[in-house]
């Protein structure tokens, strides 16, 4: 009876820690046998900032009113915004904002813009709404007080957590952040990730999006709990930097899926530490948001790559040494290839918009430091 009781324990011990390791891998990715995927370069963008402007915001959106393009950009060093039009390239209007007053705003953490009359910044605690000059149309209360399953917290946006509005629900959606990340406790099975809040009626709701087991119950240094979000087609993509899984969210169907989305010439999952002696944002994988190129229906995610912390010549590593990717998907989420994009270029802050990627340009030797420069790039299919 004592063997037969042994034989029990083990084999349940055994159940368990087999159900944890396959909670705690990385995804493996699926194969698509779609076409490769590659860039080509087709204008530079160059936006003179001599009088005003800067090399890099803070926060940014970009949208298109009528034929033109524009990036709307917040500089935290003047509490600034820019609109710029891509298209013409030129700084079309710039507005300080206010600190104080009925037109007050803190910080702006997230914007995104519905149209010029209708900008959403997510403030300190609160969603304002704001036109194009800094007048604040409306303002809604963003926090959410502890009840007995989600611990009190408020809508805001770190990494590449974007934000959206859907005019026809009347709702606005973002991060939902746990003040309990301060603190570096660990988050219930409960904790939700993303939540709503209806334009209307200020009513906060939060949608049945959870941490992954990978993310809740192993890695608890704050960054590694903000996740990148993006909102494509009525679904809702998710991921975070230091792993190369992919999540979605569908609106409609209230259904969720994961997929991997591992790379071949980086590290797939990169451990953030508290050690001084380490730096993850130099030597880390550092994944981003996933875009959607609807010439190809495919999807595309862009990631630093990992490094040494010293080059093959022994010279230090830093930002300039580091490498960036872009993984192409097809519409399934398999993968299709992964390109290394040209040292010329920053990975991070690239944006998709009409079949078109457009990447920062490097001022190397500060010889265009007055300017802020986009490369412009289309995608091109292998082999046709």
């Amino acid at each position: 009876m004592k063997t037969i009781n042994l034989i029990y324990i083990l084999f349940h011990l055994l159940l368990l820690t087999s159900c944890n390791s396959e909670n705690d891998q990385v995804l493996n990715n699926e194969y698509s046998n779609s076409l490769g995927i590659n860039l080509e370069l087709i204008e530079e963008i160059k936006i003179d900032i001599s009088e005003y402007g800067y090399n890099i915001y803070d926060n940014k959106f970009v949208f298109k009113e009528g034929k033109n393009l524009f990036l709307l950009g917040y500089s935290g060093k003047s509490h600034q915004l820019d609109l710029i039009n891509l298209t013409d390239h030129f700084i079309e209007n710039s507005i300080i904002l206010k600190k104080e007053g009925p037109n007050g705003i803190q910080n702006v953490f997230k914007i995104f813009v519905h149209n010029l009359d209708s900008i959403f910044i997510v403030d300190y605690q609160s969603l304002k709404i704001l036109d194009i000059e800094g007048n604040i149309k409306l303002s809604l209360k963003s926090v959410f007080l502890e009840s007995e399953l989600i611990p009190e917290g408020n809508i805001i946006n770190y990494n590449d957590a974007d934000t959206f509005y859907d005019a026809n629900s009347n709702k606005f959606y973002g991060f939902y952040f746990p003040f309990k990340n301060y603190e570096g406790q660990k988050l219930s099975e409960d904790t939700p990730l993303i939540c709503s809040i209806d334009i209307k009626t200020g009513k906060l709701e939060f949608l049945p999006i959870k941490y992954p087991y990978i993310v809740r119950n192993n890695y608890n240094l704050v960054p590694q709990r903000m996740p990148n979000i993006k909102y494509i087609n009525n679904k809702i993509f998710y991921g975070f930097p230091f792993l190369s899984d992919i999540y979605e969210f569908d609106l409609s169907t209230r259904k969720s899926k994961s997929y991997g989305g591992k790379s071949k010439y980086s590290d797939n999952i990169s451990f953030i530490s508290n050690d001084d002696f380490y730096n993850y944002r130099l030597t880390g994988t550092i994944f981003y948001n996933l875009e959607y190129i609807r010439e190809f229906e495919s999807y595309l995610r862009g990631h630093w790559g990992s490094q040494e912390i010293r080059q093959i010549d022994g010279t230090d590593s830093d930002n300039f040494t580091k490498k960036g990717y872009l993984i192409f998907f097809d519409k399934n989420l398999k993968y299709i290839n992964e390109i290394k994009i040209d040292d010329s270029y920053w990975i991070e802050e690239y944006f998709v918009f009409d079949d078109h990627i457009y990447l920062y340009k490097k001022n190397i030797d500060y010889k265009e430091e007055d300017y802020l420069i986009f490369g412009k790039f289309k995608f091109i299919e292998l082999g046709t």
